[in-house]
């Protein structure tokens, strides 16, 4: 004959509550309020950016959880980029124009924040990957990088004359000739007011030191 299990009262966890999406702080009242926000520095002329930046690769979509916690895709996505802008001063947001559907989820948010009167900066990148893109690059460096430019724009939904805040250069194969070319290009419309900034992106020092030369 089996003996009966003795009957225990339910256990009632003391583990404090899941933390919430984006960080508290809690007061002396146990009242919840917003952290701090991120300090910001001058990366360039007109361009005021935080310390911290949000890189937004992981909406390219090969990133993505399950569908009932996947934040990196549709509505989820562009209201994480709300909140942490609206509420964090998390303002500066670092996207690709080969980061998949990033580009617009980035410019959806920031035409929410535009119509509510916060500012949102957008580091964008021109990255050239495919032989194609090298031998267009070469042959016609200021209409290849015009032509970029305006896709990203439309991408994030910016105005004809709306200047992108800052559009760094990938370029896959050093050996592979146009970069210079293609760098003095961004340069270019960044004096034609297309661009506010011009950077880089995964150069080593001595492509970096011959770019810089031509700023």
């Amino acid at each position: 004959r089996a003996a009966k299990r003795p009957q225990t009262q339910p256990r009632v966890s003391r583990d404090p509550p899941s933390s919430p999406a984006l960080p508290l702080v809690a007061q002396p009242s146990n009242k919840l309020v917003d952290t701090p926000k991120i300090p910001r520095f001058d990366a360039s002329p007109g361009l005021s950016i935080n310390r911290v930046i949000l890189g937004r690769w992981q909406f390219s979509g090969g990133h993505r959880g399950d569908l009932a916690t996947d934040r990196t895709s549709g509505s989820r996505a562009v209201d994480d980029i709300v909140e942490g802008v609206s509420r964090y001063g998390l303002s500066t947001q670092d996207t690709a124009d080969i980061y998949g559907s990033s580009q617009e989820l980035v410019g959806q948010a920031r035409q929410r924040l535009v119509k509510a009167g916060t500012r949102m900066e957008v580091l964008t990148k021109l990255c050239v990957f495919a032989p194609e893109e090298f031998d267009e690059a070469v042959r016609h460096p200021d209409l290849f990088v015009r032509k970029r430019i305006d896709t990203s724009k439309r991408a994030m939904g910016y105005g004809s004359s709306d200047p992108l805040d800052c559009v760094q250069l990938y370029w896959h194969e050093y050996e592979r000739p146009g970069l210079l070319e293609t760098f003095e290009a961004l340069v270019r419309a960044r004096d034609d007011g297309l661009i506010r900034s011009v950077g880089t992106t995964n150069f080593n020092t001595e492509k970096l030191e011959m770019l810089t030369d031509r700023v």
